[in-house]
């Protein structure tokens, strides 16, 4: 493993066979059995995108996160995320306060599920700079919420002027 990539944890795109490349550090759902086995401490980027995870490994990812401290970033897109595993995204955002990135694009937020996020991010102590839910097939209703919510977290860091604004991506929505 090269120094600049030991704190990043990628899946392979294409197929489970092939061989991880030394500069790659590897972790599949078949590595991990239970949260004890799943020692993320040392990971500054969690890249699971394109894997079918789903809500039930969303949450698992989300609980066993939650008291990390390195992670900044978490790639879930086009992960077949339902409501459940937005709520556990939702409940990562309001305890993890390390996490600056989320991209979420492609999975199904429902309108509950959007509001569970928007909750989240007006109550939680997060450094959140970039929340990518694009394509997410979200109401009108879940929409606003959301936008109303990074507007008020955008008004309360306003006062904190080392907080970085919050970028919500939602083209395709």
């Amino acid at each position: 493993m090269t120094s600049g990539d030991e704190n990043n944890i990628n899946t392979p795109s294409s197929s489970h066979d092939s061989e991880p490349s030394p500069s790659h550090s590897l972790l599949s759902a078949s590595d991990i059995r239970s949260e004890e086995d799943c020692e993320l401490s040392f990971v500054k980027r969690l890249d699971l995108s394109g894997t079918s995870i789903g809500s039930n490994g969303t949450q698992f990812i989300a609980s066993a996160l939650i008291h990390n401290i390195t992670l900044e970033e978490l790639d879930l897109s086009n992960c077949h995320i339902g409501p459940s595993g937005f709520n556990a995204i939702a409940e990562l955002i309001e305890k993890n306060n390390t996490i600056k990135r989320i991209n979420l694009h492609g999975n199904l937020c429902t309108s509950e599920a959007s509001k569970q996020l928007s909750r989240a991010l007006q109550t939680g102590d997060h450094h959140l700079i970039s929340l990518d839910i694009s394509c997410c097939h979200l109401t009108s209703c879940g929409m606003s919420s959301l936008n109303l919510a990074v507007q008020s977290v955008n008004e309360n860091r306003l006062l904190s002027p080392h907080q970085p604004k919050l970028e919500m991506i939602t083209y395709g929505n």
